[in-house]
């Protein structure tokens, strides 16, 4: 693997953990936005970008793959082996294309921050008045999946649970009558998990009852009925 391979893989792990996306359906040449993404994930890349890396990438509505690894790799020193950079290949340096670029890009950086600042604000009022902004920041990352993929989620979810045994033990407290917030506090879960699993059993143990009750009315109750008004004997006759 060469070194931009590498820093490509560290850049698609990145728009991973923002966005789950198939990293074989993922265009590293095609703009970002558009791929499942939006801009204000393209501003939490671009955060992630500069963590990873050191280096602040403008993440326009037309940045790649591609660009980021190119901002990358240009931000890197020269390797030793390098030598002078030639700067024959940098071409003429224009002042008034010089200017554009830097306007351009402190545009975007005023309009990044501004965003940025009007997502804390939104949060930091519902916090005010009482909402729990983690779980505000989970549902938002919720409602940016498809319902298939929120269905595999939770489906994978409720596959981890069992295995940890976690769910026989949700569903006990539930049954105990243990609020939802108890249960995730006493089992490390998010409430809406907790409330969820709980959901699922009570309707699951519903249709039991529901089941059992239409059998029982199918079934023969056992009465004496006298021969005269008994319809299957009238019948047989």
């Amino acid at each position: 693997m060469t070194a931009r391979d590498e820093i490509v893989a560290r850049i698609t792990d990145a728009i991973q953990l923002i966005r789950p996306i198939d990293p074989a359906a993922l265009s590293h040449d095609k703009p970002l936005l558009g791929q499942r993404i939006d801009s204000l994930d393209l501003i939490d890349l671009g955060m992630a970008i500069e963590e990873q890396f050191g280096v602040d990438v403008v993440m326009s509505d037309h940045v790649t793959v591609e660009d980021i690894a190119d901002a990358v790799i240009a931000a890197q020193p020269p390797s030793n082996n390098t030598g002078k950079r030639d700067m024959a290949k940098t071409g003429p340096i224009t002042a008034d294309r010089l200017k554009s670029f830097i306007e351009r890009i402190e545009r975007l950086e005023e309009e990044r921050a501004a965003i940025s600042g009007d997502v804390r604000d939104v949060y930091a009022e519902a916090k005010g008045v009482g909402y729990d902004v983690k779980t505000m920041r989970k549902v938002v990352q919720i409602r940016k999946l498809d319902a298939a993929e929120r269905a595999e989620q939770e489906a994978l979810l409720d596959v981890y649970l069992h295995a940890l045994g976690m769910v026989d033990r949700i569903e006990a407290r539930a049954a105990a009558g243990e609020s939802a917030r108890e249960i995730a506090k006493a089992e490390g879960v998010s409430k809406s998990t907790a409330h969820r699993v709980s959901q699922k059993a009570q309707a699951q143990n519903d249709s039991a009852e529901m089941g059992q009750a239409s059998a029982g009315d199918t079934a023969d109750d056992g009465l004496d009925i006298p021969p005269h008004l008994d319809r299957r004997v009238a019948a047989e006759a």
